[in-house]
Formats: C-alpha cells, sequence, structure tokens
C-alpha cells in the first residue's frame, strides 16, 4: 500500500525560487503548495498543515523571521518542520543575529544557504519528513 505524498510549503518572495524549488521536489514525489510572501503563507496555512515549510526569512512587509516565530506559538504548526532557505548573508543586520541566537532554543530543521544544491534540497526535506534518505 503507497502511502501519500508528503506536502511542502514553499514560502519564498522570488517566485523563480519558489517554482524551482516546487519543480525539483515534485520531481522527487512530494506535493507542494508555494506563497511568495509571509502573508500568502499565513493564509495558507490557515486551513491546512503541510508536512514541512521550506521558508526564505528576507522577505518584503512580514518576514521569515516574524512568521518563524508565530508558526512555534502556533498548536496547529509548531512541531511542522521548517527548512530556512535564504541568502541572509547578503542582508546580515542584528535583527537577524538576534534571530539565529533565539534559534537555538527554536530549532528549525535545517539551514540552507542560496543558491542551495539541489540533491542537498532534497535530501534535506526528505530527512525533515522522516523518509529514509
Amino acid at each position: 500500500m503507497r502511502s501519500e505524498p508528503k506536502k511542502v510549503l514553499i514560502i519564498d518572495d522570488e517566485p523563480q525560487q519558489t517554482l524551482f524549488f516546487s519543480t525539483l521536489l515534485e520531481d522527487h514525489g512530494f506535493t507542494t503548495l508555494t506563497a511568495n510572501s509571509a502573508d500568502e503563507g499565513l493564509k495558507i496555512l490557515e486551513g491546512d498543515r503541510p508536512d514541512a515549510i521550506l521558508l526564505d526569512l528576507v522577505m518584503p512587509r512580514r518576514t521569515g523571521v516574524i512568521l518563524f516565530n508565530k508558526l512555534r506559538k502556533s498548536p496547529m504548526h509548531r512541531d511542522v518542520p521548517v527548512i530556512i532557505v535564504t541568502g541572509i548573508r547578503n542582508h546580515f543586520t542584528e535583527d537577524y543575529r538576534d534571530f539565529f541566537f533565539q534559534l537555538k532554543l527554536k530549532r528549525p530543521c535545517a539551514y540552507l544557504e542560496k543558491p542551495v544544491d539541489p540533491a542537498l534540497l532534497v535530501r534535506t526535506v526528505q530527512r525533515c519528513v522522516g523518509l529514509e534518505v
């Protein structure tokens, strides 16, 4: 008996990134949902609980930092593995240094820097959702 494919929500303000990640993960048997802002991601999360979330940190308006902390407080989503995928080194500020300090307590499932190696991304998502790699 075959199990349902694992669902991954991809939240990134760069549409080409969401398309790339979505295509890559779907090619490896995942179902994907995409959002091009933290607000879009929150709207999707109102009615859905994905198996994992790929989250960019640097986005306009509501950042991935705010969304990550909001997820960790949500009873429905606090245990969903979050994989941070970002090019934050280009945007490093005190705010993000504080965030990374907090991450030691709140623990994302993984942290990957852009540009991401496609094979590493797939393996990381598989590991975070409990699939054998």
